[in-house]
């Protein structure tokens, strides 16, 4: 899997790039000093942050990949236990553990994040959708997404175990169980690449 991520003729599709740019965005958005990078992926995204002076802490289970922190994710609270850190940056991570622990993971989050969890799911649904470039007006994207509410396995990513708009995990449930912990600031699909679905969250403010 490490030389998959390296090889980046096969990892880094023009809709993957998109979906970089718009991780990279969203985490200058909140200016941290601070981010906790889950997943590191080929290493683009972390290289970047901290070119833009940003202290950058990677988390990932595979230790070829030479992470600040190694471990399963399953087990993150006993690795990050007393850690805290500006803003969260999990992307295309969570469906690769079981749907019970999605919950209990984004609990532990809240409690070492100072601000702001920026969180993108893989969303399975069948897409319609075009991109309108015209000189002197903005770009526009036009995208009709049916939900493939009818599957119950990921037959095209045996990696993962979930899915948002699978059955059973619907974006209405998947936002009952973030809006407890976090205000969701916006939710939308990645520029050109739909299957990736972006919450923009802001840790609550307790009383």
């Amino acid at each position: 899997m490490t030389e998959y991520y390296k090889d980046f003729n096969k990892y880094v599709s023009r809709k993957r790039w998109m979906s970089y740019w718009h991780q990279v965005k969203e985490v200058l958005d909140t200016q941290p000093k601070s981010v906790l990078l889950i997943g590191i992926g080929n290493g683009i995204i972390p290289a970047i942050l901290k070119e833009k002076g940003i202290q950058v802490y990677t988390f990932d289970n595979d230790e070829s990949l030479s992470p600040d922190f190694c471990g399963d994710l399953r087990n993150i609270e006993t690795i990050l236990s007393g850690w805290r850190f500006d803003t969260i940056l999990c992307c295309q991570v969570l469906e690769h553990i079981e749907f019970t622990y999605f919950d209990k993971t984004l609990r532990f989050f809240e409690t070492i994040v100072n601000n702001n969890v920026i969180l993108s799911l893989p969303h399975c649904h069948i897409a319609f959708y075009c991109w309108l470039c015209v000189p002197l007006l903005k770009n526009a994207e036009f995208r009709i997404i049916i939900p493939s509410f009818w599957i119950k396995k990921c037959f095209f990513n045996r990696e993962h175990k979930w899915e948002v708009g699978m059955r059973n995990y619907s974006r209405s449930k998947i936002v009952s169980i973030i809006s407890p912990l976090y205000d969701i600031q916006s939710i939308y699909f990645a520029t050109l690449n739909p299957y990736h679905l972006f919450f923009i969250l802001k840790k609550k403010v307790r009383k």
